[in-house]
């Protein structure tokens, strides 16, 4: 879905940003549970981020990254 746009007031809003928290604190958990260390800028960011495709694309990487660095790359250069 993508970024937040949508009417705030709305439904579909609510259930990507609660969508989103989730995915954030599922993804901190996957960090924290690989030993990956994450200054507070790296969690800000992830806290903070309002795009479901970028927190999932996180995510998958997380599952394989050794470092903050890999969580955060680019598709072309995640870990495989």
């Amino acid at each position: 879905m993508g970024a937040l746009t949508l009417d705030p007031n709305s439904k579909t809003w609510l259930a990507e940003y609660y969508r989103c928290q989730t995915r954030a604190r599922d993804l901190l958990k996957v960090c924290a549970a690989r030993d990956i260390p994450l200054a507070a800028e790296d969690r800000a960011r992830i806290t903070s981020c309002d795009d479901s495709e970028q927190l999932d694309e996180w995510f998958d990487n997380a599952m394989q990254a050794n470092t903050a660095d890999e969580v955060f790359a680019e598709p072309s250069a995640a870990p495989q």
